[in-house]
């Protein structure tokens, strides 16, 4: 679990420099291995923007923290000493130093450590692709350490940089040493929001052993439950202590504010002790200040006069901007503060000017060159060159904050409005930007993308889902084939238009189009246009076609995007779901190959493997014992029950006793609360398991064949019915009462044996008992009498599956499915047929739910014919097929993510778990 750790405070974020980066940027460069040299990002600019720098020092102008460096290596060490690796974070409210913190770490000599800094880009795949080249640099994987390997064509994917950072320690560990590889991160919130359950940037969930993150992020930003993290919370007395050390350094070290200083008659100390409490512990604040007094933009003997906050601060330099002159702040200042404040890269004046309303350049330069230049960061080009005034942007995150109008929350009603303001003037910027990026329409109506630049590469995505146009952009081919798709994806959630969603699922579905020749590209993406039933981006692609080409017209899809988790070399025969006791709740498969294999629902990577079972793996389930902890529970045809700890995945017992091969397992909850595990197999045994003591709690004997199923039935007194069902054609009910664990009663009428147990409540509120199986008729059973409340005909062979499905209007029809390829509906109120569907063409194995983002339950059923089938409850006609399995379909089911969305899940014979996403597109 997640521990907070002291009372520690982060430091200034005005003044820091860090790790040696002039090496290792200098060798990638200037070496052959022309594929890191393209993705590196040298830091080495950053001491200077944070104003560190110190003569030929790079960090001599950071001071203090002390305690908390050292704090940091602790937790380094502790978290590399444990099996699996981990994140340690350096929290802190905005403008308390981290970024000065980071860039000392990344510059230490005696670290040396891989870091991104999110100043440098917010994008992922530009992150994960910066620390995979410095990575694959320090840590090479040949003998020749030039880095000439460079990076593979999928070094973006998030899958393949967690599959380096295991190959690379796997070598490192084998070569015998034992040193954490640290990566740093700095700005770990201002990364694009992840997906629910992921990690920002996509940087892995679960690290190798002796792998380190230490990222800084801000409070509220937490990693997802089931990461391993130690939390260094910045609050306290120190933090007061180093920015007092700090404001003294400045205030005597540096000339010109020294001698501001004694122009006003303030000595250094009246000065520190005044600045101290006007910033109250915020290091960018008191940074901001001593460097308008230095400019002379601020009396040295005012600081008394300071507003209270970050906010307050923006709020009240911009107003006064403001007034000094009314025409210039709505001409000029207020378009490229808007304009600082939407681009996420250094500009030049010219391009901010250009796409500042299209301002002459001499007053943009006249603005960034006096009223902003304290809230800017600015790197000066050479003479040489094309613009040598160089490079702008936004000095602190906190004055994006302000200027994209999250300030709502402000005490100072003012404020609130002067932030309300400024964020217009930032949507504004997104629309002028994307006008300026998207290429004009050649002769023949087309945009050539390709010659839209690097930058409208990598960011034109997000300005336009920030300006509200991407609905626009995704109808159009060539954007969808020239845009890289991750941004697209990410951003999917601001798309309103269906058309749209479904122009975006069929780029994603189309997968990666670089090895095709361009009219190859069009045509696939024409297809799976049609496929996702996203009309007006087929069209447009036909347009494009030569009036000879073929078209498609018609396809058999529904635009639901599935995802294949592969890993099983057999059939499988089981799927479930296992909440951790952090709360993170893990896909669980099972099958033939003796594997017990764990899936991340969020990101549907792999979460763990259980071995241990030397036969097919039949059923899985879970117990949750007397101390809470809930227990994975596997069995199979090697006779032990085996039981699976949740947080080290290691076995947490075996229950023996079998003679044969188990089919089931289940749980009972017993009259006096105790919550028995129940398992049961070929011996004909039904077996219970105490949870105190994993020991035999119990054995129901009666069943004289192998049996297939066990469940729960609840009578109307409120007492909990065990049912088993087997090959004896008899299902069987058992008293909970602890003493007595007796026979309750046996529901005959079965002529052959029974595969399927379920429950239908009708709608007096009794729920009857429903079995059904090889004789072809489904029986209920009255809850009161235990004798039989009805028989179902229409099945013309075996029955394999039964559920229940709500319909629109409240009733729950009961549905059956089995070798005749129909599935059935029952009406709880005449108990007769309530429809048929067909579509099936071969035996039919499962059926189930699914509830779609809008609300709507599908019906779903899925069996030998290999297609996943969902039905619409309104009509009972077909609402989609689903594709992907190449054999026949065993088990259909769901699960929730952490974001609230529901996958479906379907496995078989073909060894594949395929996940189906119900919101990219249609269900």
């Amino acid at each position: 679990m997640p521990e907070r750790i002291g009372s520690v405070q982060g430091g200034g974020s005005g003044a820091t420099v860090g790790a040696n980066y002039g090496t290792v940027a200098g060798t990638i460069l200037a070496g052959n291995a022309t594929g890191l040299a393209d993705v590196v990002l040298d830091p080495s600019l950053i001491p200077l923007e944070l104003g560190l720098t110190v003569a030929d020092e790079p960090v001599g102008g950071f001071t203090g923290r002390g305690w908390l460096v050292e704090k940091i290596d602790v937790r380094i060490g502790q978290v590399a000493a444990r099996p699996v690796g981990g994140y340690v974070l350096v929290e802190a409210e905005a403008g308390l130093g981290k970024s000065a913190l980071a860039t000392y770490l990344a510059f230490s000599p005696t670290r040396r450590w891989p870091a991104h800094f999110s100043r440098q880009s917010t994008s992922p795949e530009a992150a994960r692709a910066n620390l995979a080249a410095q990575i694959t640099y320090a840590y090479p994987l040949t003998d020749t350490p030039d880095g000439s390997a460079g990076l593979p064509g999928n070094y973006t994917d998030p899958a393949w940089f967690a599959q380096r950072l295991m190959t690379i320690q796997a070598q490192r560990r084998a070569r015998g040493e034992v040193s954490p590889l640290v990566i740093l991160i700095d700005g770990l919130d201002e990364a694009p929001p992840p997906s629910a359950g992921e990690v920002a940037f996509g940087l892995p969930r679960t690290l190798p052993p002796g792998v380190v993150v230490v990222a800084t992020t801000r409070p509220g930003h937490p990693l997802p439950a089931g990461a391993r993290v130690e939390r260094i919370d910045v609050t306290g007395q120190a933090n007061l202590d180093d920015l007092r050390e700090h404001v003294t350094f400045r205030a005597r070290s540096d000339r010109a504010l020294a001698a501001r200083l004694a122009a006003s008659n303030v000595t250094p100390e009246a000065f520190t002790r005044g600045l101290v409490a006007a910033a109250a512990g915020v290091w960018i604040y008191a940074l901001l200040v001593m460097d308008q007094v230095r400019d002379g933009d601020l009396p040295a003997d005012s600081l008394g006069a300071l507003p209270a906050g970050l906010a307050g601060y923006y709020s009240e330099n911009l107003r006064r901007i403001r007034e000094r002159d009314p025409d210039r702040w709505d001409g000029v200042v207020r378009p490229v503060l808007g304009t600082l404040a939407a681009v996420t890269e250094p500009m030049t004046s010219t391009t901010l000017a250009d796409w500042s309303m299209n301002l002459p350049l001499g007053p943009v330069q006249d603005v960034l060159d006096s009223p902003l230049r304290p809230f800017l960061a600015h790197t000066r080009g050479d003479h040489e060159a094309a613009d040598p005034t160089g490079r702008y942007r936004l000095r602190h995150q906190s004055l994006r904050d302000f200027l994209t109008g999250r300030e709502t929350g402000h005490e100072d009603h003012t404020v609130v409005q002067l932030s309300a303001r400024c964020a217009q003037a930032t949507q504004q910027a997104h629309r002028r930007i994307l006008a300026c990026l998207i290429p004009a329409l050649d002769e023949a109506g087309v945009r050539r993308w390709e010659d839209a630049g690097s930058y409208a590469r990598a960011h034109l995505t997000d300005h336009a889902a920030a300006a509200g146009e991407l609905d626009r952009l995704a109808l159009d081919p060539g954007y969808l084939l020239w845009s890289p798709l991750p941004p697209l994806l990410r951003t999917r959630n601001t798309v309103t238009d269906p058309q749209a969603r479904q122009a975006i699922a069929a780029r994603e579905l189309m997968g990666d189009p670089s090895a095709l020749a361009p009219d190859e590209q069009l045509r696939w993406l024409h297809v799976w246009a049609v496929k996702c039933r996203s009309t007006t981006l087929a069209a447009a692609c036909a347009a494009r076609f030569h009036p000879d080409a073929p078209r498609v017209h018609g396809a058999i899809w529904r635009g639901a995007a599935h995802t294949q988790l592969h890993g099983h070399s057999g059939w499988i025969n089981a799927v479930g779901t296992w909440a951790r006791s952090d709360g993170a709740a893990l896909l669980v498969t099972a099958g033939y190959d003796r594997a017990v294999r764990l899936w991340d629902p969020d990101t549907l990577r792999p979460a763990g493997e259980l071995l241990g079972h030397t036969g097919p793996v039949n059923a899985v389930g879970t117990w949750v014992r007397s101390d809470g902890v809930a227990l994975l529970v596997t069995a199979g045809r090697d006779r032990p029950v085996r039981l699976w700890d949740p947080d080290t995945l290691r076995p947490a017992g075996e229950l023996h006793g079998y003679t044969g091969p188990v089919n089931a397992v289940g749980t009972w909850t017993r009259s006096d609360g105790v919550a028995l595990l129940v398992t049961a197999g070929h011996d004909q045994v039904v077996r219970l398991w105490d949870p105190h003591t994993l020991r035999p709690a119990g054995e129901l004997h009666g069943h004289t064949s192998p049996v297939n199923a066990v469940g729960t039935w609840t009578r109307p007194d409120g007492a909990t019915l065990l049912v088993t069902a087997a090959r004896d054609r008899a299902v069987r009910l058992w008293d909970p009462d602890p003493d007595t664990l007796r026979p309750a009663g046996e529901l005959h009428g079965h002529t052959s044996p029974v595969n399927a147990v379920g429950t239908w409540t009708r709608p007096d509120g009794a729920t009857l008992l429903v079995t059904a199986g090889h004789d072809q008729v489904v029986r209920l059973w009255d809850p009161h009498t235990l004798r039989p409340a009805g028989e179902l005909h229409g099945h013309a062979d075996w029955i394999l599956a039964v559920g229940t499905w709500t319909r629109p209007d409240g009733a729950a029809l009961l549905v059956t499915a089995g070798h005749d390829r129909a599935v059935r509906l029952w009406d709880p109120h005449t108990l007769r047929p309530a429809g048929e569907l067909h579509g099936h063409t071969d035996l039919v194995f499962a059926v189930g739910t699914w509830t779609r983002p809008d609300g709507t339950t599908l019906l779903v059923t899925a069996g030998h014919d290999q297609v996943v089938r969902l039905w619409d409850p309104d009509t009972l006609r077909p609402a989609g097929e689903l594709y992907g399995h190449t054999s026949p379909v065993n088990a259909v089911g769901t699960s929730a993510r952490s974001d609230g969305t529901t996958l479906l899940i379907t496995a078989g014979h073909d060894a594949c778990i395929l996940t189906w996403k119900p919101a990219n597109g249609s269900a």
